[in-house]
């Protein structure tokens, strides 16, 4: 049985959450993201729920270190990690093309998708 696949997006953003889910959406449909991918925003990164797995815990904390604000999960059935990360990255890509940010800020983003034990960054 196949099982689904997820990553994590951590980024930083001055807007608010619900400003941010509102573009959320506009960012799924210029991507074109299946309608099988699920995305749960979190608005605070140290509230993503790490229990039993200590490399995102590690991960998490690294993104708390480099100010990032949010995390964006995804997840989608019978896809690899990686896919899942691929459409992830799309997605925040468009969040960064948005009104969310001026133009020329910097772009404070990273996605990561399990691999084996290890959690590693997702590379264009």
């Amino acid at each position: 049985m196949a099982k689904d696949g997820e990553a994590y997006g951590f980024m930083y953003c001055s807007a608010t959450t619900q400003q941010i889910i509102t573009e959320l959406a506009d960012a799924r449909e210029i991507t074109q993201a299946p309608s099988m991918l699920g995305i749960d925003l979190v608005a605070q990164v140290d509230q993503i729920d790490t229990s039993g797995d200590s490399a995102l815990a590690d991960i998490v904390q690294r993104a708390k270190a480099e100010k990032m604000s949010h995390v964006i999960k995804a997840s989608m059935p019978n896809a690899g990690n990686r896919r899942v990360a691929g459409l992830l990255g799309n997605i925040i890509d468009g969040l960064y093309a948005s009104p969310l940010y001026p133009a020329g800020a910097p772009y404070c983003a990273g996605v990561v998708y399990k691999k084996g034990a290890e959690y590693v960054f997702k590379r264009d």
